[in-house]
Formats: structure tokens, sequence, C-alpha cells
């Protein structure tokens, strides 16, 4: 058990050391994933009676 305890940990740790190379990689390139000119579009889906 303390294999598989050790293994998951170093598998969460290179997991979230991946998020945070992506994060600060795409961070540089753009701050934002969407142009501010065309904005944020939603979507309300409301329930019909």
């Amino acid at each position: 058990m303390k294999i598989v305890g050790t293994f998951l940990i170093v598998v969460g740790l290179g997991l979230l050391l991946f998020i945070v190379y992506s994060y600060f990689k795409d961070t540089s390139r753009t701050l934002s994933p969407v142009p501010d000119d065309q904005g944020v579009k939603v979507i309300f889906v409301t329930p019909t009676p």
C-alpha cells in the first residue's frame, strides 16, 4: 500500500506541475482566450412549463 500511495502522490504532483506549466504558457501568449471585441456569449437555459 505504501508503494501505491507514493505512486499516486508522484502522479498527482506531475499532473499539477503540467497544469501550472500549461497555465503560464497560455498566460504569456495571450491574457484572455476570448478576444475583447467578441466578448463573452452566455446562453441561458430555462425550463419550459
